[in-house]
């Protein structure tokens, strides 16, 4: 087990019920080998969830998936979460949680989990939406 494993493990597994021996650390991509533009914020955090056994192939609330039945729509994820976890808060919470923000002046999504700063599982945190957006986090 490398160290980013290991971090991702002490930072995530236990949210997502993960043992130390089968973390499996994060990477901007998927197995399907493919990139979707302006997606793959959704489909390479859900290769992620799946590889490590919080999400199963071709979820029922997702309405696109890639060939290997990573959900790749960011607003989609967005229902995963609420399924999960019910009602989000928009208040930050003192840890990590995976986040929904959305860009009010286009409805542009972004999913990933770790902080309003920081993305440690994702391919980066929701700064694109600067002060135009809503934050939901789950947990």
């Amino acid at each position: 087990m490398n160290s980013l494993t290991i971090a991702l493990f002490l930072v995530v597994g236990v949210s997502i019920g993960l043992q130390p021996s089968d973390a499996v650390g994060y990477t901007n991509s998927c197995s399907c080998g493919h990139s979707y533009d302006g997606n793959n914020c959704a489909h390479y955090l859900t290769n992620w969830m799946i590889k490590n056994g919080w999400l199963s192939t071709s979820p029922g609330k997702s309405t696109a998936n890639c060939r290997t039945g990573r959900p790749i729509r960011a607003k989609d994820v967005r229902k995963i979460f609420r399924d999960k976890y019910g009602a989000p808060t928009r208040y930050e919470p003192a840890g990590n949680s995976f986040i929904y923000v959305e860009r009010k002046r286009d409805g542009k999504g972004h999913v990933y989990y770790g902080t309003k700063r920081t993305c440690v599982a994702g391919t980066g945190n929701g700064a694109f939406a600067g002060r135009d957006a809503v934050w939901e986090f789950y947990q």
